[in-house]
């Protein structure tokens, strides 16, 4: 599976809007997992021993859960006695560590890191103005190889962000000047609820 991701992965940080993707071994320090008891299930299995049971279902570490996930069975001393907890006896409880989205699907554990720091919101503006400046582009009939002149006017802490993004928005939409002005010009644009006036010329 891993092999197979590294193939295309590429294409999955491009789709999904990630920097990198890291490939882990062991889950523990993104998920922290615990069981309670499937009364349904263990209440006619176990009988007298439902409580007994229940009781050490609800003790299970994390490393005991993955480990009844994985093999479906789980070997417990009780009461001095082993019994075997199968996985139809329990309800996987999944918590997510804070600033994360993890999700798992046929053994394989998925987290997104949802923390932005100051880099990553001034790309993903930047990558948003870009994509309506190419919209821009095509609707005034540009050529894909035409190059153009963009003059915008918006508050400092955006500017800042473009500025600061100024080499990737050139690249991007072949501008040749990214200039901003004092009065808007242009088309109004809201871009991750900033206001931006934006003009694109022909060179």
């Amino acid at each position: 599976m891993r092999r197979q991701l590294q193939t295309v992965e590429d294409i999955i940080k491009e789709e999904i809007n990630v920097k990198e993707i890291e490939y882990v071994s062991d889950d523990t320090n993104i998920v922290r997992r615990s069981a309670r008891p499937n009364f349904k299930i263990i209440g006619k299995k176990y009988g007298a021993d439902t409580q007994l049971v229940a009781q050490a279902i609800k003790t299970l570490t994390h490393e005991m859960v993955r480990k009844l996930e994985q093999s479906s069975v789980l070997a417990l001393m009780i009461d001095e006695k082993t019994v075997q907890i199968d996985f139809e006896d329990v309800e996987i409880i999944s918590e997510d560590i804070e600033g994360w989205l993890v999700a798992s699907d046929a053994g394989v554990t998925v987290a997104l890191d949802t923390e932005l720091d100051e880099h990553l919101m001034r790309e993903g503006l930047a990558r948003e103005f870009v994509s309506r400046l190419q919209k821009i582009r095509k609707e005034s009939g540009y050529e894909v190889t035409d190059r153009v002149e963009v003059h915008y006017c918006t508050d400092d802490e955006t500017s800042a962000a473009l500025e600061a993004m100024r080499s990737y928005i050139g690249m991007e939409t072949l501008a040749e000047s990214l200039e901003r002005g004092e009065q808007p010009l242009g088309v109004d644009l809201e871009i991750n609820g900033r206001h931006v006036n934006v003009r694109v010329q022909r060179v």
